[in-house]
């Protein structure tokens, strides 16, 4: 339907190119005589012009939708790593006063259930459960595998809360459960040093059996 668009804008414009070439091309004619251009090839310079245009222009568009595709997870819908990278970095300082905590959660014992249950409609069944708890204050990520972050707006006592919801989200599904970890974002500290706090605290969640929250 979208190459349809751009055909049908291609035409139009080609249309006006044509128009307007013709109408100059008779114009300096008439004023200049022999020194005005002949509207055939106005005409034809005016065609190149358009149809140079719309490639440029289509090729662009292209350019700008796989960028798009490669900065979203095509299983949960959520952004991936390398929209995080391209947006904060990894190694720079936060950019952003927004977000006040950051969280890592990982499912449990995915290995497992992914053996015996369909693995991707578990991750999407998480990702649902996230967004419903997070809701727009929080931008969930899809770190890798099994592994999310979330930064989040609020300060570290209700997201610790709200953490909590979230396991107890996802357990009602009856299939997986989650271990989270929390930490409150210090802007004196790089994007990686807040995550691996973060991380840390969900990794020892899940030392500890999992389905839990930690903070750090």
């Amino acid at each position: 339907m979208r190459d349809k668009k751009k055909v049908l804008f291609l035409i139009v414009a080609a249309g006006l190119w044509l128009v307007t070439g013709m109408f100059y091309g008779m114009m300096l004619y008439e004023m200049k005589g022999k020194f005005g251009i002949p509207f055939s090839i106005w005409c034809g310079i005016a065609f190149g012009i358009t149809v140079w245009s719309g490639i440029h222009l289509a090729g662009n568009g292209d350019d700008q939708k796989k960028r798009k595709a490669a900065d979203i997870d095509a299983l949960t819908g959520v952004p991936n790593r390398n929209y995080f990278k391209a947006a904060y970095g990894e190694q720079s300082m936060f950019n952003t006063m927004r977000y006040k905590t950051i969280a890592v959660y990982d499912i449990d014992s995915f290995k497992e259930a992914n053996d015996t249950m369909d693995g991707d409609d578990i991750l999407r069944m998480v990702t649902a459960s996230a967004k419903r708890t997070f809701g727009e204050q929080g931008e969930i990520f899809r770190w890798g595998g099994d592994e999310f972050m979330v930064l989040m707006e609020w300060s570290m006592e209700f997201a610790y809360e709200m953490c909590k919801e979230f396991c107890r989200e996802v357990e009602k599904d009856g299939r997986v459960t989650v271990s989270v970890g929390v930490t409150e974002i210090k802007l004196s500290d790089t994007i990686k040093k807040n995550y691996y706090r973060a991380a840390q605290g969900c990794y020892l969640v899940k030392e500890m059996g999992g389905n839990s929250v930690k903070r750090n």
